[in-house]
């Protein structure tokens, strides 16, 4: 009798051990750390000493906006460290956007003109931010970013894992990465009426790098425009001059 009580004080001893270690693992999920989503945002990338081999990219595809549905071509340079042209051919001449890497201009032919025209204030702002030609996660401590973990969130349907990336001159990003593939899915730039959106997708490979094909473009939550790729060469060579601004 009393081996058969030791027998049944152990089974249930081992139960209640086995239960409250279950609890545990149940109860303490360890989140992700910004470290190791970085880490697996540069992998899925392509890795990081193929994402700092790149030196330029030229991408063509078509841009839809608003007031021109059936889309135009788009043409967009890129060189490190911070050089970018975007040329769109609207039905009245060529809308030019470039970033020098100490200025940004623009040719518009919407408002009568084709003479360069230097752009200040918060739109200039966000144009060098987007001209960075590295991805701020890339060697983000090194260049002097910080990036913290915010959460888990949902957009889209999807767990996206959310990040917040300030760069040195103190501006911040939120950068959503997908959970399942690790890929950037939305990015935010600006706060108010100057808050610009990008939602990437469609992810393709173009000299060892992926590269998001679809990227629709939100000002205050409104569609602005969507840019799908049709190409992207990277390591061609672009020379200098085609991103100053002309006559200056």
């Amino acid at each position: 009798m009393r081996r058969s009580l030791a027998i049944l004080g152990l089974t249930a001893l081992a139960a209640y051990v086995a239960m409250a270690r279950l609890g545990a693992q149940a109860g303490t999920t360890t989140p992700p750390t910004a470290e190791s989503l970085v880490a697996r945002n540069i992998e899925a990338r392509g890795g990081a000493e193929k994402m700092r081999s790149a030196k330029t990219a030229r991408m063509t595809g078509t841009v839809t906006m608003p007031g021109l549905p059936s889309g135009v071509s788009i043409l967009i340079y890129r060189k490190r460290p911070n050089l970018e042209r975007q040329d769109v051919a609207l039905p009245g001449g060529a809308l030019i956007v470039g970033f020098s890497g100490t200025t940004a201009w623009k040719i518009d032919p919407t408002m009568g003109s084709t003479v360069a025209m230097q752009i200040t204030g918060a739109q200039a702002a966000a144009i060098e931010e987007q001209s960075m030609f590295d991805s701020p996660l890339l060697d983000a401590k090194a260049r002097g970013f910080t990036v913290a973990y915010v959460g888990s969130e949902m957009f889209q349907g999807k767990t996206v894992d959310h990040l917040s990336v300030t760069d040195p001159k103190g501006r911040v990003q939120q950068c959503y990465l997908d959970a399942a593939t690790g890929l950037e899915s939305r990015i935010i730039t600006g706060t108010g009426a100057d808050e610009i959106e990008q939602q990437l997708s469609d992810y393709r490979v173009a000299g060892g790098i992926k590269f998001a094909f679809v990227n629709r473009s939100l000002q205050a939550g409104r569609l602005v425009a969507t840019i799908t790729l049709t190409n992207v060469d990277v390591d061609v060579p672009l020379d200098d001059a085609l991103f100053k601004m002309p006559g200056k």
